[in-house]
């Protein structure tokens, strides 16, 4: 007999003497499958909504097709099977695969986002990436088309706003479309710190989340923030630029470190 790991208390069996599968509880007792899922293929995956596990279902299959199930009830939650189906839900709503088109699936079994799109990302801040020919856009949690796909390359939203490719430039623009940071940059970085590197020729700035300019865009390279502090490097020489996008601490240094809680430490001279 094979057995898999218990998942909620349950595990799934197979004999060798019957082509009945079973779920096995932690008392011992066994239950046939029901609603016509009785020859499971893999093993029970844990689902999980914005990374805390839902209680009572898990992520089965049928042979090769994917479906959620109750463990409780011991029947399936989908109203069919997928192609794929992912145990991870963001903001409500799972990736789901359907033949070859994509959608989602809400903690209900509901296909709430048909499958008819070519490919989609997670949902996060109300919005999910979405692709047709070849180009992203974005959709909201009714199927709603909030961003048209005619961007090339796209990220998720962060507080409102996301960078995207257009051609070979990036731009910016916020939930309601509207352009924040025009597209004419190489590469844009959108931080943690309410702060967006932007590089354009090899050089490297900061603006704040309004599109407005905070350091010219003259710097070789602009670090990750560590304890309110980014390393920047101008010419030969490094220092350090504050979340507000003031130079704090002046570029004079050969070789500077990230700093963490409130010590850095450099390599050159001590004046």
């Amino acid at each position: 007999m094979d057995v898999s790991p218990f998942v909620y208390d349950t595990a799934h069996a197979s004999s060798s003497y019957s082509s009945r599968d079973i779920l096995i509880s932690k008392d011992g007792k066994t239950h046939p499958v029901t609603n016509r899922i009785d020859h499971f293929r893999s093993h029970f995956k844990k689902v999980y909504n914005n990374n805390q596990p839902i209680k009572n279902t898990v992520l089965s299959r049928d042979y090769d097709r994917w479906f959620f199930l109750n463990i409780k009830s011991r029947k399936k939650i989908t109203s069919r099977s997928y192609k794929y189906l992912s145990q991870y839900f963001y903001e409500g709503m799972a990736i789901a695969q359907y033949k070859s088109k994509w959608g989602f699936v809400d903690q209900f079994g509901e296909e709430k986002i048909l499958c008819t799109l070519d490919s989609v990302r997670h949902f996060q801040e109300g919005l999910a990436p979405f692709m047709n020919d070849g180009l992203w856009g974005f959709i909201n949690n009714e199927g709603k088309i909030v961003v048209p796909a005619v961007y090339s390359r796209t990220g998720f939203f962060k507080k409102g706003i996301v960078e995207l490719q257009q051609k070979d430039k990036w731009g910016c623009i916020n939930t309601k479309n509207q352009i924040i940071i025009p597209f004419k940059y190489d590469e844009i970085q959108i931080t943690d710190v309410n702060l967006i590197k932007v590089r354009k020729n090899d050089k490297w700035g900061l603006m704040d989340y309004t599109g407005r300019i905070l350091l010219p865009i003259i710097y070789e390279e602009i670090g990750d923030f560590f304890d309110g502090l980014a390393k920047i490097k101008q010419g030969n020489k490094w220092g350090y630029v504050d979340q507000n996008g003031n130079l704090a601490i002046p570029i004079k240094y050969d070789e500077v470190k990230d700093f963490y809680h409130i010590n850095a430490s450099y390599n050159g001279p001590y004046y």
